[in-house]
C-alpha cells in the first residue's frame, strides 16, 4: 500500500482530505455573529469588500437593532439633517418625485385605493371636520370650481337626464 503524509494510507489520507473539505465547504454557509453569538446563514448578513469573506461580522437583526437604539437616542439629530439635506436639494426631490409618480402611477393608485378602505371612516371623520372649522373656504372654493367648469356641469346634467331618463307607464 502507497503510503503518503504522516504515514496515513492512500485511501485514508483521501477520505479524511474528503472530510476536511465537506466541513470547510458547510461552514462557508455559516457565519457566526460577533455581536449576538449566534450561528447563522451567510444569508443574514450583508455584504462588505472591507471584511474577509466579504460579508459584515455583525448579522443583520443586531444591526437593526443597533442602528434603532443609535436613531432613538439621536432622533433630533437625524431629523435635522434630514431637514437641511431637504431644503438643499428641493428641486432634485421635486424631479425624483415626479419621476417615481410617472413610474408607479398604477402602483400608488392601488395603495391610495386600500388606504382609504382602510381609513374610510377616519378619513370620512377628518374631511367632516375640516369642513365644519373651513366652512367659508370651501365654500368659495366650490363656487370658484363651478365657475370655472360651467360647461362640463353642463355636459354632465345633460348625460345624467338622458341615462336616468324616467319613463312613465
Amino acid at each position: 500500500m502507497k503510503k503518503v503524509e504522516g504515514g496515513l494510507s492512500h485511501s485514508k489520507w483521501i477520505t479524511g482530505y474528503h472530510k476536511r473539505f465537506r466541513l470547510r465547504e458547510r461552514t462557508k454557509c455559516f457565519k457566526t455573529c460577533s455581536k449576538c453569538g449566534e450561528v447563522r446563514g451567510i444569508g443574514d448578513f450583508d455584504k462588505d469588500k472591507r471584511y474577509k469573506g466579504g460579508l459584515t461580522n455583525i448579522c443583520r437583526a443586531c444591526r437593526s437593532a443597533y442602528n434603532r437604539e443609535r436613531y432613538l437616542a439621536q432622533k433630533e439629530k437625524f431629523l435635522k439633517r434630514a431637514k437641511v439635506w431637504r431644503d438643499k436639494n428641493k428641486e432634485k426631490r421635486s424631479i425624483y418625485e415626479k419621476d417615481y409618480q410617472d413610474k408607479n402611477k398604477d402602483r400608488l393608485r392601488l395603495l391610495a385605493k386600500e388606504h382609504y378602505k382602510r381609513h374610510r371612516t377616519r378619513i370620512i371623520e377628518q374631511n367632516k371636520k375640516y369642513y365644519k372649522d373651513h366652512k367659508e373656504a370651501c365654500q368659495v372654493r366650490k363656487k370658484l370650481w363651478r365657475i370655472k367648469n360651467k360647461e362640463e356641469i353642463r355636459e354632465y346634467n345633460k348625460r345624467y337626464k338622458l341615462e336616468h331618463k324616467i319613463t312613465s307607464l
